[in-house]
């Protein structure tokens, strides 16, 4: 191969090599913002769950300790079930977010906070014995409420109306849903899915 030919050719790979350096310089300083970014709406997640403003439909379930449970254990008080599965990657993100949480954000969240999982999702995630679970197998689960993608958030105020629902990936969004079960005073509808 003469000279000249093996120059381009050295001049082309360091040309990529330049290139690649600088795509993955800008996909790290995007990083930070795609991740806070809302989730895509794949499954138009408005249309899962129960309607804001209803009853939240009856279900069951088994809690920790693996004795019966369902919706009347949400009664008296608000609560954000959120929906995660052992196949989910950005499920596991969450519980893995869960267990670094501080002290004062678990106090806020241990109050409302119920993660609705299958059984192999229960062993997958090891959540800590603050976390209240409840096990729902994922066919009825999917059945009865309606979840077909998650991670997924329902807020649900103490007399057991949907106050707001939607697609989450990271615990601010997990905690703006908590926040606005408790805020009685707040009207419904601005809580609804938004669309990204």
């Amino acid at each position: 191969m003469p000279v000249g030919w093996a120059v381009v050719v050295v001049v082309q790979w360091v040309a990529i090599v330049a290139l690649a350096a600088v795509v993955l310089g800008v996909l790290r300083r995007l990083a930070p913002q795609l991740e806070r970014a809302e989730p895509v709406k794949v499954l138009n997640p408005g249309r899962q769950g129960a309607e804001v403003g209803v009853k939240l439909p009856a279900f069951a379930a088994r809690d920790e300790d693996g004795r019966p449970a369902g919706d009347e254990r949400l009664l008296g008080r608000p609560s954000v079930l959120l929906f995660l599965s052992a196949g989910c990657g950005p499920c596991l993100d969450l519980a893995r977010d869960l267990e670094m949480i501080s002290a004062d954000q678990t106090a806020r969240l241990a109050a409302s906070l119920i993660v609705m999982t299958d059984a192999d999702g229960l062993r997958a995630l090891a959540l800590r014995r603050w976390v209240r679970t409840l096990t729902i197998s994922s066919a009825e689960g999917a059945q009865a409420l309606g979840i077909r993608a998650r991670p997924f958030a329902i807020a649900v105020v103490a007399d057991g109306l949907v106050r707001g629902k939607r697609l989450v990936n990271t615990l601010a969004q997990v905690s703006d849903l908590a926040a606005s079960a408790k805020s009685p005073a707040l009207p419904m509808a601005s809580f609804r899915q938004t669309s990204p």
